[in-house]
Formats: C-alpha cells, sequence, structure tokens
C-alpha cells in the first residue's frame, strides 16, 4: 500500500509539471469561416517571451485566409443571383485580402463585371491596372492587360469616350439577354454617329461576330472589312481581315451551285412530281366532298410544324428558315398521300398494288423532303455551320 501511495504521488506530479505545456499545444484550430480568437492568432513564441518576428507575416494570412474565402464566395453567390453591384464589390474585396490565394481571379471577375455589367469602364481599367501590377506572371495579366489598352485608347478618345463606352458595354449586354434586336441597331447607331472613336473598332467587331452568327454573312463580312479599314493599327484589324476572308469564300460556296445541290434539286422535284401524280389519281376517283376536305394528318401536323420553325427561329434566323422549308414540305407531303384507297375486298394482287404504292409515296416522300432540306441548308449557310460544328 505504502508502494502504491508513492508511485500516485509521482504521477500526480508529473501530470502537474507537464499540463501546461500540453495544454498549449492541445488548442483546437480555429475552423473555417469563424474568427480566431486573440489567444489562437498570437504566435506560439510570442506566448513564450521569445522574438516571433519571422512568423508575423504567415500567421497574418493565415488569419485573413477564411475571411477572404468567405468573400469570394459570397461573391460568387451573388453573381449567381444576379445582383452584378454586389458580386463586384465582394470581388475586389476578396482581391484585397493578403490570404486570398484566388486574388488575380477576384481582380479580373471584378473589373469584368465593371467593364461589362456595371458600365463603369474607370473602375474596370483601375483594377485591371492593379492586376497586372500585382500579379504580372497570372494567367490572368496577358488578358488584364489587352483590356487596359483597349480601355485607356477608348477612353482617351474624347471627353465623352466614358458615356460611348458605356453605351457600347450596355448594348452587348442587352444582347447577351435576348435583346438582339435593339442591341444591334443600338450598335449600329454608335457606330455611325462616332466613326473616329477607337472604341468603334471592338463595336464593329461585335457587329462582325453577331451579323456571321444569325447568318447575315455580307453584313459581317462588311463589318470585319470595316474593322481592317479604318482601325489598320488596331489588334483586331489581322483577325478582322482573316475573318472577312473566310466569309468571302463561305459566301462563294453557297452562291456556287455543285454537284450535290443539282442531285437535291432533282430529287426534290421527282417526288413532288410523283406524289402530285398519285394524288391526281385518287382525286379523280373520289367524291368531290371528299377532295376538296382537308386532311386530318395535315390538320395534325400544322400546328407542330409551326411551333418547331417558331422556336428555331428564336435560337437562329439561318436555321428557321431552314426548319421552315423542310417542314413546308413535310406537310406537302402528307397532304399528297393522304386518303390512299384502301380495296373492299382484300386479295393477294390488291396488296401487293397497296405495298407498291406505299413503297414508291415513302421514296417520293423522302426525295421530297431530303431534297427540300438540303437545298434549303446550302441557301442559307445551315450547311456550311453543320461542317464547321462537326469538323473534317
Amino acid at each position: 500500500m505504502k508502494r502504491r501511495a508513492v508511485v500516485a504521488a509521482a504521477l500526480a506530479t508529473a501530470v502537474a509539471v507537464l499540463s501546461p505545456s500540453r495544454q498549449a499545444d492541445a488548442r483546437p484550430a480555429p475552423q473555417d469561416g469563424a474568427e480566431p480568437s486573440a489567444q489562437d492568432s498570437a504566435p506560439t513564441d510570442a506566448r513564450n517571451d521569445a522574438p516571433a518576428d519571422n512568423d508575423n507575416d504567415n500567421d497574418n494570412d493565415n488569419d485573413n485566409e477564411p475571411a477572404a474565402r468567405a468573400a469570394f464566395d459570397r461573391a460568387s453567390a451573388a453573381l449567381l443571383a444576379g445582383d452584378a453591384r454586389l458580386a463586384a464589390e465582394l470581388f475586389e474585396l476578396a482581391a484585397g485580402a493578403p490570404g486570398e490565394s484566388r486574388a488575380a481571379d477576384a481582380l479580373f471577375a471584378a473589373a469584368n463585371l465593371y467593364q461589362s455589367r456595371l458600365h463603369r469602364p474607370q473602375d474596370a481599367l483601375r483594377l485591371y491596372r492593379q492586376l497586372v501590377e500585382r500579379f504580372p506572371d497570372s494567367r490572368a495579366a496577358a488578358a488584364a492587360t489587352r483590356r487596359a489598352e483597349a480601355l485607356e485608347r477608348e477612353l482617351a478618345a474624347s471627353p465623352g469616350a466614358d458615356e460611348l463606352v458605356r453605351r457600347l458595354d450596355d448594348a452587348i449586354a442587352r444582347a447577351a439577354a435576348g435583346q438582339g434586336a435593339d442591341a444591334v441597331a443600338a450598335v449600329e447607331s454608335l457606330v455611325a454617329d462616332h466613326p473616329a472613336w477607337p472604341g468603334a473598332g471592338r463595336a464593329l467587331d461585335w457587329l462582325g461576330g453577331h451579323y456571321r452568327a444569325t447568318g447575315r454573312l455580307d453584313e459581317a463580312r462588311d463589318a470585319y472589312l470595316a474593322v481592317a479599314e479604318r482601325f489598320p493599327n488596331s489588334p483586331r484589324a489581322a483577325p478582322a481581315r482573316a475573318a472577312a476572308a473566310a466569309l468571302v469564300a463561305q459566301i462563294e460556296r453557297r452562291r456556287r451551285l455543285g454537284a450535290g445541290d443539282i442531285a437535291a434539286i432533282i430529287a426534290a422535284v421527282l417526288g413532288l412530281a410523283t406524289l402530285v401524280a398519285g394524288a391526281a389519281g385518287r382525286r379523280a376517283a373520289a367524291s368531290p366532298s371528299a377532295a376538296r376536305r382537308i386532311p386530318g394528318e395535315v390538320v395534325f401536323a400544322t400546328p407542330v410544324a409551326i411551333a418547331l420553325t417558331l422556336a428555331s427561329w428564336t435560337i437562329r434566323g439561318d436555321v428557321g428558315a431552314t426548319v421552315a422549308w423542310t417542314c413546308a414540305a413535310g406537310l406537302g407531303a402528307t397532304w399528297l398521300t393522304a386518303r390512299s384507297p384502301t380495296p373492299a375486298r382484300p386479295s393477294a394482287r390488291s396488296i401487293a398494288r397497296s405495298t407498291a404504292t406505299l413503297a414508291g409515296q415513302l421514296l417520293a416522300s423522302a426525295s421530297l423532303v431530303a431534297g427540300t432540306a438540303y437545298a434549303a441548308a446550302r441557301r442559307t449557310g445551315v450547311l456550311d455551320l453543320l461542317i464547321d460544328s462537326l469538323g473534317p
């Protein structure tokens, strides 16, 4: 018993001596997003009254990192919620925190919002310059340099250039929101009223891209040529010349009839002639009232065709035109093949004749629809769009 008491006393003394250092090492680390306490934020060497100058900067960065990360996450959430002003302010706040590892991306995001959504080009220019100065080797530095130089040229052109930049950015934002016609009219007016403004090069370049995307190839070619001719020393001049040359070749291909175009036209004409001949024979054998009646298949198919045409037209005008021609050919084939006669007493010969007639109608309908679709896609440029999308 006496020996056990001595051992217990020794253990208690050892625990009492070792407990302060263990408590110091066992303190829980601050959780992300929580504000650390004064004791947690103080350097370990400072608590032991030893110099800690070499560790102060790293400890401060670690302390600021949760707040910086929270600001970045809040900015991303605000942007998803559509609050561009709050998102820009929070991105700028996150970029200013020493512990934020994504500060360059935050600066670029804030500058982009100021330029494209909030129409504050001076603030955008300030942040682009700040990004290049603080993070010259970052992946966003090159893009920030180009944008800063473009903004400097636009803002230095005239005393009212700030307002012109705002109007151009507002029009581009409206086009992205689905107001394409109004945006194009606004940019065209801006270019016509201020032809010497350096920002007109960017406006013409945007018009060329918009015209090309909507199938207005002639206007797109003219817009790109205007960029190259009016602003030959601009960084946009060489890409604009290349785009104009590609459009010239595309327009020439569209206007030139090839073997595929001739085959499509012949197939469509033969299919239509076959269907018309078959429909004329059935019409002669039918009663006058039955001949004048609109087929039920056409009644049901017409709303579907209209809906498809309108939906495709909202995406692209050239796609809408192609779909409209294809649907018209399909409706025509449906009308001409409706009310095929059914023999009252089927026999082997009548079944064979009906099968042959049905096969002929299907082949003629396919020729009419496919030929029309190919010719329409070739004429509107949708075929070139498909080739460019799918690759060689």
